[in-house]
C-alpha cells in the first residue's frame, strides 16, 4: 500500500517537473525570438511566466490543484504573446 501511495507521489510530481520544464522552455523561446518585436510585452509576459512559475512551486506541496491554476496561466499569457505577436500586430485595423 505505501509504494503504491509513493508511486502515485513521485508520478504526479514527475509530470509537475515535465510541465514547469516545457513551459520555462517555450518562455525563453518566446523572449528569444520575439524581443525585437515589442519587446515591453515580452519583458513583461517573461516576468509574469516566471513569478507564475514560482507561486507553482511553493503552492505544489500543501495545494497541487492551485499550483496547476498557475501553471495554466502561465501558459494562457504565454499563448497570448504569441497570439500578440502573429495575429494582432499584424492585423491592419
Amino acid at each position: 500500500m505505501k509504494i503504491k501511495t509513493i508511486y502515485s507521489r513521485l508520478k504526479k510530481n514527475l509530470l509537475m517537473a515535465i510541465t514547469v520544464l516545457a513551459v520555462v522552455a517555450t518562455n525563453i523561446l518566446i523572449w528569444i525570438f520575439f524581443k525585437t518585436d515589442d519587446s515591453q510585452i515580452i519583458w513583461v509576459g517573461f516576468i509574469l511566466v516566471w513569478v507564475d512559475l514560482l507561486i507553482a512551486a511553493i503552492t505544489n506541496i500543501r495545494q497541487p490543484y492551485i499550483a496547476k491554476i498557475f501553471l495554466i496561466i502561465a501558459m494562457l499569457i504565454e499563448f497570448f504573446l504569441i497570439a500578440n505577436n502573429f495575429w494582432i500586430q499584424n492585423k491592419v485595423l
